[in-house]
Formats: structure tokens, sequence, C-alpha cells
């Protein structure tokens, strides 16, 4: 009987034994795959620029890189200048001057197109003080289409003229 405890002894020890090695070798993987996770979110996420960790996208997804924000023109623009002379009272008189002949349907045309030309003109004069500002390009195109020895009154007939025939 001391024998067969003996036996029955042995088999307890061997098979507690080896679910203990199982059991050591469970925590052993399950502690590496851990750290392993660990560390790689910590190196994803620093890849990343800090972005938070999603266990569900694809690496594909993640490794196209996201495009750069357009640089915005940080220059002062033509158009705030040039709202804040057409704005200006001394500016609202000279063109009430110049306009004070046309004809009253014609008078709000004159005084924009009056206003314009003598924007062309101030920005001709000061070129210097204008040139590092987006859009001056684009303003100096404007000014070069416009006819400088047709004074506004007559430049606004004219126009009024042109959309009179095309409404026929």
């Amino acid at each position: 009987s001391s024998a067969a405890f003996a036996a029955v002894s042995n088999r307890s020890c061997v098979f507690l034994l080896a679910s203990m090695l199982r059991f050591t070798a469970a925590i052993l993987v399950l502690s590496l795959s851990l750290s392993a996770g660990s560390e790689l979110r910590q190196h994803s996420a620093s890849s990343r620029g800090g972005a938070k960790f999603w266990p569900f996208t694809s690496a594909a997804t993640e490794a196209a890189p996201n495009p750069e924000p357009a640089k915005k023109d940080v220059r002062p623009a033509i158009e705030g200048a040039k709202d804040a002379v057409l704005m200006s009272a001394t500016f609202g008189r000279k063109t009430a001057q110049l306009c004070q002949d046309a004809p009253d349907e014609q008078r709000k045309l004159c005084r924009q197109m009056a206003g314009q030309r003598l924007f062309c003109a101030l920005l001709q004069r000061h070129a210097r003080k204008y040139d590092g500002m987006s859009g001056v390009a684009e303003e100096r195109a404007k000014c070069d289409r416009i006819d400088i020895m047709v004074n506004s009154v007559e430049a606004a007939k004219d126009v009024q003229l042109e959309r009179d025939a095309n409404a026929d």
C-alpha cells in the first residue's frame, strides 16, 4: 500500500509540477505580450505625433501621412487697404465732386468708377507702399484696363449705353 501511495503521490507531484510549469509559462507569455504591446503602442503613438491608439485600424491607413495644410498668405491684402481708402470721407467727397454732373440714375455707377480710377492713381503714386501686399498684381491688372483719358461721368454713360444695348 505504501508503494501504491508512493506511485499516486509521484503522479500527483508530476501532475502538480507540470501544472505549475504550464501556469508559469502562461504568466511569462502574458507578461511579455503585455510589455511588447505597451512598447508597440508607445512607439506607434510617438510616430503618429501622439495620436491615440486604436487597435482596429490597418497599418496601411496609418502609414499614409496627412498632407500639411496649405500655408496661408500672411501678407496684408490690397483689398483691405482699398476698402479703407474707398470708405474714407475724403475719398467720398472727391468722388461726389467728380460725379456731380452725372444724371441721377448714373451717379452710383459714376462714383464706383471714379473710386476705382482714384484708387488706381493712388496705387501708381504710392507703388512702394503697396508692393508687399497680396493681390496687388490683380489690382494693377484692373487698373491697366481703365481708360484714364475718359472722365468718370463719360465712362458711366458708356457703361450705361452698353448695358442698355445688351438688354435689347
